[in-house]
């Protein structure tokens, strides 16, 4: 399953919206007006809450965000190593730790746990939309039923890459 997640141009609570390959709106992600903690909500269509993705509170050196599922329940933490020759996110869950790596300058990554590969994230190359505010992110589920899940690893790395450059 493809999806395409695209960050608003103007989005006073930094939503977005998630559309599959045929256009059609699939997942809504939902933000807040103002939060410390740049607090997005990956809904489904019908306004069900699916994950809640928030960074840390006052981190000036380590930059995480946490994915929460529906009932609240921290699921997992995403943080970038502080000292890396590749584009690099380390994921840790109750089920096993995650990696999403790609190379230094590369805007496509993929994410693996063990020799497994989940999925793929692609970072639109930069435009004058980029400098606007727009962010574009293609996500490729191998699975149907881990699509929601790897948006909201999506939204957490955006958040962290923001966190760590004052967006």
């Amino acid at each position: 399953m493809q999806l395409f997640v695209k960050n608003k141009i103007v989005s006073l609570r930094g939503s977005s919206t998630v559309k599959d390959a045929q256009g059609n709106d699939v997942l809504e992600v939902k933000g807040k007006l103002i939060t410390v903690t740049k607090k997005k909500r990956i809904c489904d269509m019908n306004g069900n809450v699916l994950y809640t993705v928030r960074c840390r509170w006052l981190n000036p050196l380590a930059h995480k965000a946490y994915i929460y599922n529906a009932d609240k329940k921290k699921i997992a933490t995403v943080k970038r190593p502080a000292f890396s020759l590749k584009n690099k996110f380390e994921v840790s869950t109750d089920q096993g730790d995650l990696l999403i790596e790609g190379g230094y300058f590369s805007m496509h990554c993929l994410i693996k746990r063990g020799d497994e590969i989940l999925g793929a994230i692609t970072r639109k190359a930069l435009n004058l939309t980029s400098f606007l505010g727009e962010d574009f992110f293609t996500v490729e589920a191998g699975d149907d039923a881990n699509a929601a899940y790897l948006v909201a690893l999506v939204i957490a790395i955006d958040n962290v890459v923001d966190d760590a450059t004052g967006d």
